[in-house]
């Protein structure tokens, strides 16, 4: 896991080269650990874009554990991300089915279901993903999902009674503001 961290780290400074050097470094001292495919493949699609790459290194990381949601809905996302949204349902509805509860599973449903226009099923993960973890902050989307639904709609306290339990730290009279909230200070 701290190597992982090195490897975000490195990412975020733009030390790409670097980062690409601890991937090779994480899969030779664990070459049987799932999460060093799971590394090598976040750092494919999100940081190469080499989505073809990251499809091969979930697909080792889902193989060494057949069981996680996680690896299912990250390889949903990337077909997603391929324009291929056929194969995206084939694994995120693995994912879904293989655990209704888990939270990655929801999410990843969510984003299928807002690709393919399906505002209700999308909003009804968004609802389950946010009930599994109402902490979820930037990046999740469940809760500024649901959100923007209640403003469109408009259903402002709503919106901000979300806002208000996501991020309580927000609505003091002094905010406190962090480097896991600062984008919903902003929204």
């Amino acid at each position: 896991m701290i190597m992982q961290n090195v490897v975000a780290d490195l990412a975020a400074l733009g030390r790409f080269d670097e980062g690409q050097d601890w991937i090779a470094k994480l899969l030779k001292l664990a070459p049987d650990g799932s999460g060093s495919y799971e590394a090598a493949g976040f750092y494919a699609w999100f940081i190469s874009g080499r989505l073809d790459e990251a499809v091969a290194w979930f697909s080792q990381a889902l193989a060494r554990d057949p069981g996680s949601t996680r690896f299912l809905k990250n390889l949903g996302l990337v077909y997603l991300d391929l324009g291929d949204p056929i194969e995206a349902r084939r694994w995120l509805h693995r994912s879904i089915v293989l655990g209704p509860e888990s939270l990655d599973a929801n999410v990843g449903m969510q984003l299928l279901e807002l690709y393919r226009g399906s505002e209700a099923e999308a909003l009804e993960h968004a609802r389950a993903a946010l009930a599994l973890d109402p902490l979820l902050g930037p990046g999740v989307g469940a809760l500024e999902f649901l959100r923007d639904h209640a403003l469109a709609t408009g259903r402002s306290p709503e919106a901000e009674a979300l806002y208000r339990t996501g991020y309580p730290e927000l609505f003091g009279d002094v905010p406190a503001v962090d480097r896991r909230n600062y984008r919903a200070a902003i929204d």
